[in-house]
Formats: C-alpha cells, sequence, structure tokens
C-alpha cells in the first residue's frame, strides 16, 4: 500500500489484517527481542551450499503486510500505531541482514526498502503532527545501520566456497552435477 486507507475501500484487505492481526503482533513481540536466531541447517549432503533459509521466503510478506496494517492504522488516525508497524518492519530487515549468508543480506537491504516505502507514504499521507515527525525521526536515527556487503563476502561466502572446494576434491555426487550443469548452460 503506497497511501493510508479505510477498510470501507478495501474491505478484503481489512479482514486480511484482521484475520492475521495476532499472529503478526506475536511475530511483532519476537522482533523486538535484540538477538535474532534462525539455523542455517543443509538439506543435501551437509553443504553450506544446500542451507534452507527457512524464514527468508515468507519475512517479504511479513513485511508487506507490516506496510499495509501501517497504512491501514494511519488511515483509522492511528499513525502512532502505523509507525510502530513501520519500526518493527525496519527491525526485520535488521534481523534479516544480521546472518552470515550473503542472500540474507541482501534480503535485509530488501526488507528496509519495503519499510522506507512505507515510512514515506506515511510522511505524505497522515495526518502526522510536528512531535510526531521528530519522534519518528529519532526513532529511526536509532536503528542501527544495515553494515556493508565486505564482510559477509570475507566470511561466510569464503566457507561457502571452501566448502564447495572440499566437496569437489572428495568428488560429491552432486557438486559434479552441479559443474557439468554449469559447463553445459555456459557453452
Amino acid at each position: 500500500m503506497s497511501r493510508s486507507w479505510r477498510a470501507e475501500e478495501f474491505p478484503a484487505h481489512a479482514k486480511w489484517i484482521e484475520v492475521n492481526d495476532s499472529v503478526i503482533d506475536r511475530l511483532v513481540e519476537g522482533l523486538q527481542r535484540v538477538r535474532f536466531y534462525s539455523p542455517q541447517v543443509p538439506v543435501k549432503e551437509y553443504m553450506m551450499l544446500n542451507v534452507l533459509m527457512t524464514w527468508a521466503s515468507s519475512s517479504r510478506e511479513i513485511a508487506s503486510f507490516l506496510v499495509a496494517r501501517a497504512m491501514f492504522r494511519a488511515g483509522h488516525g492511528d499513525v502512532d500505531g502505523a509507525w510502530q508497524d513501520l519500526l518493527i518492519c525496519h527491525r526485520l530487515a535488521r534481523h534479516a541482514g544480521k546472518s552470515g549468508i550473503l542472500v540474507d543480506r541482501q534480503l535485509g537491504v530488501a526488507l528496509d526498502g519495503i519499510a522506507c516505502w512505507g515510512d514515506i507514504a506515511l510522511a505524505q499521507n497522515a495526518s502526522m503532527m510536528p512531535g510526531q515527525a521528530i519522534k519518528f525521526a529519532r526513532d529511526l536515527k536509532a536503528v542501527k545501520e544495515i553494515k556493508g556487503f565486505a564482510d559477509h563476502i570475507d566470511i561466510a561466502e569464503r566457507f561457502t566456497y571452501l566448502d564447495f572446494v572440499s566437496h569437489l576434491a572428495r568428488g560429491t555426487p552432486r557438486v559434479a552435477k552441479m559443474l557439468e550443469l554449469n559447463t553445459q548452460n555456459t557453452g
């Protein structure tokens, strides 16, 4: 949602928020914690390349829900509640980006982008008081920055590469098949 809205405008969306509200509130409670743990579990042949990203696929949906609910709250005059949803969306992005995997860092940046679009929509469409705007700016400044990609490449991606090479040296069939497919695709 790129603007604040009311239940009468989009009744199906309002029902969707109502149905999922309590589940998201439990998630919000968890996202307010300092640390987040999502185990990286390899699924086949215990390779780091085969790690299941257990929560990554649903995190975009969660971010979209939080922004939609924020715009819904803003449309009903609850600007502070809307801001809390957007702030939690920023926290979701920070938690996603803390993992050692480069893809998770990219996911964190994408989730933060979703939250930023919500910030812009709230600033443009809500009847925000000057004091609220100042508080929201302070809150946002207090959210830690998403660190650069260099650390992830230096550590996690290097270990993923070493893991891949060690499997290659041992003759792991899946690695050989991956290389074979890559050779066929490139010419």
